[in-house]
């Protein structure tokens, strides 16, 4: 982005804005009813580009293949709900949309959709390191995880390597009473520890970029002064170990 001419970034940020605009106004052709009595996969669609798939989950890129290959390994009776990102709005294309909607187990569902109580209501969620993953693991959802994210650490996710692995997981899941908090062993105690443990070592403030809508919030004193601690603590915690 920063080798880039601010021209050619503008007509970027135009294009989006205006393709936003177009879905929003096409919103209820383009994306579907939830259904509550349907037994569903949510799929989130990612930011991009970011670290998140560029970086921790580099083999799924391309995320209109991984959704249609998900979608290949699910059961009859299964569909996989995919749900619009609502930063992303205008950076993925109507003919992306199009052929998603071809295939008959895949939904979109509206940014404008609750994802809690789609988690709720959900057989489990399929991501590549969307914090949808960690938001399954209070609600007792099965987490699957096809990328390298934080939360893998809880020892609570099914972590795959492989669409062959992903049918797999999907098949043990999908049955009939199974219960993910069954299946791991301690599994409240472990989600217990994990957080516990991310509250200690965290620090306290905001990690964000100062755009219009997080400026007030990123910008404030208070949450520079603690990204400046962290930075110190860092910074002498490595100077202390040389």
């Amino acid at each position: 982005m920063f080798t880039r001419s601010p021209f050619e970034l503008t007509g970027i940020k135009l294009k989006k804005m205006i393709l936003s605009k177009i879905i929003n106004f096409r919103h209820d052709s383009i994306f579907e009813k939830v259904d509550y009595s349907e037994r569903y996969f949510i799929y989130p669609i990612h930011m991009q580009p970011e670290a998140s798939t560029l970086v921790q989950s580099p083999f799924h890129i391309d995320q209109k293949a991984a959704i249609i290959n998900i979608s290949r390994l699910l059961p009859l009776n299964t569909i996989l709900y995919v749900k619009e990102h609502r930063s992303a709005l205008g950076k993925q294309s109507l003919e992306f949309y199009r052929e998603l909607k071809q295939h008959p187990n895949i939904k979109l569902i509206s940014y404008r959709e609750n994802m809690f109580e789609l988690i709720n209501n959900c057989v489990g969620t399929i991501n590549l390191t969307s914090t949808v993953g960690l938001e399954s693991l209070f609600f007792k959802k099965p987490s699957i995880v096809l990328g390298d994210v934080f939360y893998n650490n809880t020892g609570l996710t099914f972590r795959v390597n492989s669409f062959h692995e992903l049918g797999k997981v999907v098949e043990t899941v999908n049955q009939d009473g199974f219960k993910v908090d069954e299946y791991f062993e301690q599994y409240d105690a472990k989600l217990a520890y994990y957080i516990y443990c991310l509250n200690k070592k965290a620090y306290p403030f905001e990690f964000n970029v100062a755009k219009l809508d997080t400026k007030e919030r990123v910008l404030r004193k208070e949450n520079v002064e603690g990204f400046a601690y962290c930075i110190n603590a860092i910074i002498e915690k490595n100077y202390n170990n040389l």
